[in-house]
């Protein structure tokens, strides 16, 4: 596979049809992209009566959170049809604009919605086992952290901290446990995952025709699958390194003072819990739109090359 080829075709795609950053950029807001830091706090840490204030808050506004909890949960459900309604118009156009056809955004939803049903059969099909344990666990993880922190604050427990530690302890330990065995899987289908969505985009089959010859394309094409998977690993951690140097002091700048505020105040009403959702929102659209670009790009590139994969194998 001549890779210079497929990377100039690809990117002249992209640069020429600007749409297709704008459907990069809706296909980026269902993913998602984290760092964590954590902290060990004890109860030193706090001013004297913060503690008993914060308790005030987790008993009056417990029912606010887990509101806001299933107003995400609708919202990811949202956006990850966006997200899979972008990809499939992604796929469409660019497979289009390489054969010299001239493509609308308007089309390319259109074409995206028309095989929305059979990207969610193949994301569900690859992904559902998994999603469904995370949320056994996460259902179960909260339901035993709110019982605990329910009895702690009942009883007057004044180890209430050391309680919740304990219990967020144990439920991180499981969650690392389970990861170890199935992140390698988890892997196999995240390579798996993007050819399958092509065969049933570009070929119309079915979902399981759709994995299946996901599966024998790869098998017959692994080196050259191999060094692709390889190219977009170097340039996702490359990309990540720029856009953590980016978002850190956004969000740093973003929550830092409310947070300070609710430690010493305990001023933390439902306005501040809005402010974070919103401030949240921000980052989220900014990290979008900047991964836009590599998001479409990938997504043409994969679509180049897995339609000369085909025509080898004819």
């Amino acid at each position: 596979m001549d890779y210079g080829d497929l990377f100039s075709r690809a990117w002249r795609i992209v640069w020429n049809k600007k749409f297709m950053l704008l459907l990069g950029f809706l296909a980026a807001l269902g993913g998602s992209s984290s760092n964590n830091f954590t902290y060990n706090f004890g109860l030193s840490d706090f001013p004297t009566g913060v503690e008993s204030r914060i308790e005030s808050f987790l008993t009056q506004f417990l029912p606010v959170i887990f509101g806001l909890i299933c107003l995400g949960f609708l919202i990811a459900i949202f956006l990850w049809l966006l997200r899979l309604t972008a990809q499939a118009g992604l796929i469409e156009s660019a497979a289009r604009l390489d054969a010299g056809e001239d493509v609308s955004f308007g089309q390319a939803i259109s074409w995206g919605i028309s095989k929305l049903g059979r990207m969610v059969g193949i994301n569900l099909l690859l992904y559902g086992p998994f999603i469904i344990l995370m949320f056994i666990l996460f259902v179960v993880g909260f339901a035993i952290m709110a019982a605990t922190i329910g009895s702690s604050i009942a009883s007057g427990d004044e180890g209430i901290w050391s309680v919740i530690a304990g219990s967020l302890a144990i439920f991180i330990v499981c969650i690392g446990l389970m990861a170890c065995i199935l992140v390698p899987v988890w892997l196999i289908l995240t390579v798996i995952y993007p050819f399958a969505q092509r065969g049933a985009v570009l070929q119309n089959l079915g979902v399981i025709e759709s994995i299946r010859q996901a599966w024998q394309v790869i098998k017959a094409n692994i080196g050259d699958v191999a060094l692709l998977v390889l190219f977009f690993i170097a340039i996702g951690f490359g990309f990540g390194i720029v856009m953590a140097l980016l978002m850190i002091p956004l969000a740093f700048l973003a929550f830092f003072p409310m947070i300070m505020e609710v430690i010493m105040t305990g001023n933390f009403d439902p306005g501040n819990i809005i402010l974070v959702l919103c401030g949240s929102l921000l980052v989220a659209i900014v990290v979008a739109l900047i991964n836009s670009v590599i998001v479409a790009f990938r997504s043409t590139t994969i679509t180049l090359a897995y339609q000369q994969f085909i025509a080898k194998a004819k």
